[in-house]
């Protein structure tokens, strides 16, 4: 399981919804293997993810071996690493959502009503 992120380019992306699918496993379907299971897909991310998270700027000036490797979304992490330290009671998950909450680059600009979030169309509900 270890190589599953060698040479992928969405591994924040990717862990975060393998993070929320067994989070819900534990949750709701009493699964007691899905902590487990948890721990160790966090093991295997640990080595591919940055230091913190990271704009479209930031991830654009590193080098890559295409673009795709720029479209990771580190911001959304925080959510499910700390259900997964309330669930747990691991500080190892709390310490994780920690380094890569960006109040600054993020959440701060959205409370003002400033989109700062990569750039989309809009579709019409």
């Amino acid at each position: 399981m270890l190589a599953f992120y060698d040479d992928y380019h969405l591994p924040a992306y990717t862990y975060d919804k393998t993070s929320c699918g067994l989070i819900d496993a534990y949750r709701y379907a009493g699964d007691e293997k899905a902590l487990a299971v948890h721990s160790a897909a966090t093991e295997a991310v640990m080595p591919h993810l940055p230091a913190k998270a990271l704009s479209r700027r930031e991830q654009y000036a590193l080098p890559h071996k295409d673009e795709a490797y720029c479209w990771d979304e580190t911001y959304t992490l925080p959510e499910n690493l700390f259900l997964a330290y309330r669930l747990s009671g691991s500080s190892r998950y709390r310490e994780l959502a920690s380094r890569f909450i960006e109040d600054d680059l993020y959440f701060d600009p959205l409370s003002r009503g400033e989109n700062v979030l990569p750039a989309s169309t809009p579709t019409a509900m």
